[in-house]
């Protein structure tokens, strides 16, 4: 799983090459990693809130964290 993660980062990475409007540095996918992390160590509010110095968009946000926690036994 590990490796195939990887392949895609760079598969992506290669992509978004091409277009430099679309380039990230592969910043969603070291998001998606942080908020993992916190997922498990935070409630939804106090997540919502943290990520607010990264993602400035509140709908934005709240997908992301809703994404991350959905698949959490216990949410709080």
């Amino acid at each position: 799983m590990t490796i195939e993660e990887g392949s895609g980062c760079v598969n992506m990475m290669l992509e978004q090459s091409k277009d430099p409007k679309k380039f990230t540095y592969l910043f969603k996918p070291a998001l998606n990693y942080y908020m993992c992390c916190k997922a498990s160590e935070m409630s939804f509010a106090e997540l919502f809130k943290d990520l607010e110095k990264y993602v400035d968009n509140p709908k934005t946000r709240y997908q992301y964290i809703l994404r991350v926690k959905r698949g959490l036994a216990d949410t709080s």
